[in-house]
């Protein structure tokens, strides 16, 4: 078993770890400083940002948030530095939710607020560039709908002359799993997300795929959003989708 606790970092019980996987459990303080608040306000940004301006992903403005996204303050988000570590002080009030990782992901301390884990995913080829995924926790009512999440996601993919890919380029299915309501979403194409690739000008070269997942629980939502490069998504999309059957609200 993996508790996150204050500090965010794990303390593992280690007579509930399985070979080849590890259960998370997801738990934490929240303090309300001007720091938490500011950067409250950049993993915001992070969260809702695409290059992308389209009816399906609106450009980032407090008007354009999804329903139900606190306002967000761009000035003042934008005048923090980049790469700020996250602080016991700045760790998100987290419910708890268990699920289990798939073996040969490396669990990384959440670096900006509102990022309940973070998971470097290695590369399926040699010398390739490693996948991440990093799961999303805003609070109660927080987050935006389903479906604008669902469409975002999409608006950061385009086809290889540029356009927005289309929905036969987009699989979402909707699961039930230990009561909870899961939908997912898997798309690939060319990748541009400015906040996550701040380096990389304009769409990726290779084709990437994105393997997401929103679960719906009494406390609120919580998004999986899992982003690399095509050949190594694809060997993980078995594994994803069996930690999405783990989900677990106890």
């Amino acid at each position: 078993m993996q508790r996150v606790g204050p500090n965010g970092l794990s303390r593992r019980r280690s007579a509930a770890r399985t070979v080849g996987s590890h259960r998370a459990r997801h738990e934490g303080t929240r303090h309300g400083s001007k720091q938490d608040q500011a950067d409250d306000e950049e993993a915001l940004k992070e969260f809702l940002s695409g290059n992308k301006k389209t009816a399906a992903q609106p450009a980032a403005g407090t008007d354009a948030l999804p329903p139900g996204h606190p306002p967000i303050d761009m000035g003042r988000g934008a005048r923090k530095a980049q790469g700020n570590a996250a602080g016991p002080s700045q760790k998100a009030n987290l419910p708890p939710l268990e699920y289990e990782a798939p073996a040969g992901w490396k669990e990384n301390p959440p670096s900006r607020m509102f990022r309940a884990a973070e998971f470097d995913i290695p590369s399926a080829t040699e010398g390739g560039e490693n996948a991440q995924m990093i799961v999303y926790y805003f609070g109660p009512g927080q987050g935006g709908g389903v479906e604008d999440n669902l469409a975002r996601w999409k608006g950061m993919f385009t086809t290889e002359d540029g356009q927005p890919v289309g929905d036969d380029a987009v699989a979402i299915e909707k699961m039930e799993t230990n009561g909870l309501t899961v939908t997912t979403i898997d798309v690939k194409g060319h990748y541009s997300d400015m906040m996550s690739r701040p380096n990389q000008a304009g769409p990726t070269n290779e084709a990437y795929r994105l393997l997401g997942a929103i679960v719906e629980t009494q406390d609120g939502k919580w998004f999986f959003k899992g982003v690399g490069p095509a050949p190594t998504m694809d060997a993980n999309r078995d594994a994803f989708m069996a930690m999405l059957k783990t989900m677990n609200r106890p």
